[in-house]
């Protein structure tokens, strides 16, 4: 989460990741205005990160004045890095101990011979506000069906009949399923819905981006294939296979591929669960009769727009709608010999 112990100077850390012996990667939100220079303490002295922006796109909205980063910590010192990390600024004299998760490839990882836990995960975007909960039940089952055994579900808010859903879904998968809340950044009381002072007005598209990268560090060498589609959206395989078959059969034709690129349809379906009151009352026979709506009621630009489902541990950086970073194949695949592309289409 992000605690107040975790805000240093306009810096609000949500987590760290070891994703290698001597790297660890830092997801954090950083106030633009302050520009402060993040700093880790690498066992013999504070040492600077270099940093990544996560929303590339942010700096087209002038008034989002809050955005994402991934630094990483080059370690010197292997021997120093456990199951935390000491941060600090260049204009701090404060230092705070941040728990790192250990994403590191598991020993003697080879991409072809590694089992994965799961086959076919999803991360599904912040939850803001959320008051249908039938979309939620949707959600779930068609994953279920579609074979996904892993979710990672971010929430901020929802209504209670949405949080019983999630409550509901979370005792069915246990472990299986990951609740990482995403809280508002920390704000003093007094500060709270002041446009100039508190962080949670200004963060460019809500910490989306910030989130979904989230959520592929969390799922390397755990989940094989990670979807980010959205809460509203379905997939379509047109020769009616399963989406784990296409994916493998996918990465037999190009083994090192690090994300299948969707076509992305609007598509009009009949809202048969507007008066569902309990979840026994909800259907899915709308799913045989949606349709593509005319093309002069789509705007033109959505038209050209991509989804992805990509392998979490071959990615850096990434959006919605694309991969916008790969991660160099050779730290990843043993004796590899030849570069294929990284990206094809499904």
């Amino acid at each position: 989460n992000f605690s107040g112990r975790q805000n240093i100077d306009g810096i609000y850390v949500k987590d760290a990741y070891r994703t290698a012996d001597n790297e660890i990667r830092i997801l954090y939100f950083q106030n633009i205005a302050l520009r402060p220079i993040l700093k880790f303490w690498n066992g013999a002295t504070w040492a600077e990160l270099s940093q990544t922006r996560v929303d590339p796109l942010m700096a087209l909205f002038l008034r989002c004045e809050v955005e994402a980063h991934i630094g990483v910590a080059q370690l010197v010192n292997i021997s120093n890095a456990t199951e935390s990390i000491f941060l600090s600024t260049a204009i701090s004299t404060e230092k705070h101990r941040v728990k790192v998760l250990d994403v590191r490839p598991p020993p003697r990882f080879g991409a072809v011979e590694y089992h994965y836990p799961h086959k076919l995960g999803v991360c599904l975007q912040p939850i803001y506000y959320h008051a249908d909960w039938t979309l939620f039940v949707q959600y779930f089952e068609f994953w279920l069906a579609s074979g996904a055994t892993k979710f990672y579900i971010y929430p901020h808010s929802a209504s209670r009949p949405v949080k019983a859903i999630l409550d509901f879904y979370q005792r069915k998968l246990g472990s299986n399923m990951e609740i990482i809340a995403w809280p508002d950044l920390p704000v003093s009381s007094r500060r709270r819905g002041d446009f100039h002072h508190d962080p949670n007005t200004r963060v460019f598209q809500v910490g989306i981006h910030a989130a979904i990268n989230d959520c592929l560090l969390r799922a390397r060498y755990q989940v094989k294939y990670v979807s980010m589609l959205d809460l509203d959206e379905i997939l379509h395989v047109p020769n009616g296979n399963f989406i784990v078959d296409e994916l493998e059969s996918l990465a037999l034709d190009y083994p090192e591929m690090g994300t299948a690129s969707l076509q992305w349809v609007y598509a009009e379906q009949e809202n048969e669960n507007r008066d569902a009151r309990f979840p026994h009352e909800i259907g899915f026979d709308s799913f045989a009769s949606i349709k593509k709506p005319a093309k002069n009621r789509v705007f033109s630009v959505y038209t050209d727009f991509r989804k992805v489902i990509q392998r979490p541990e071959r990615v850096i950086l990434t959006d919605i709608h694309s991969t916008l970073l790969n991660e160099p194949l050779v730290s990843i695949l043993a004796d590899e010999e030849q570069k294929m592309r990284m990206n094809s289409e499904l």
